[in-house]
């Protein structure tokens, strides 16, 4: 954990699924599943940023498989690279992670 940089050594993510958000969140040995039901998403910003939290919001492409996913390691980065359709074989930390979606300009920091 040391090698990672402070403030992006995990990370999760949230799917809007009409009322309520799907946390999906990659563990070291299991996989966290939770429907948030009826939540606002402005609440959601305010919750995560009161607990230090580093968030982006954006939309997700159309999911795509490809050999390149198959045969990668899973971790908590490459869950979230899958569930967001997001193709970058360089990316293996959160923070490379971060970096890569906000360049593509399809997420931003809340306002």
């Amino acid at each position: 954990m040391r090698l990672l940089r402070p403030g992006f050594r995990h990370c999760f993510c949230l799917i809007e699924n009409e009322d309520d958000w799907i946390l999906i969140d990659p563990l070291k040995s299991s996989v966290r599943l939770e429907i948030l039901r009826h939540i606002q998403l402005q609440s959601l910003i305010d919750h995560y940023r009161a607990t230090g939290r580093t968030l982006l919001l954006g939309a997700r492409a159309p999911t795509a498989t490809t050999a390149e996913s198959s045969i990668r390691p899973m971790s908590c980065v490459e869950l979230v690279k899958r569930l967001l359709a997001v193709r970058a074989p360089a990316v293996w930390t959160p923070y490379q992670l971060y970096a890569c979606l906000l360049d593509g300009r399809e997420f931003n920091e809340p306002g």
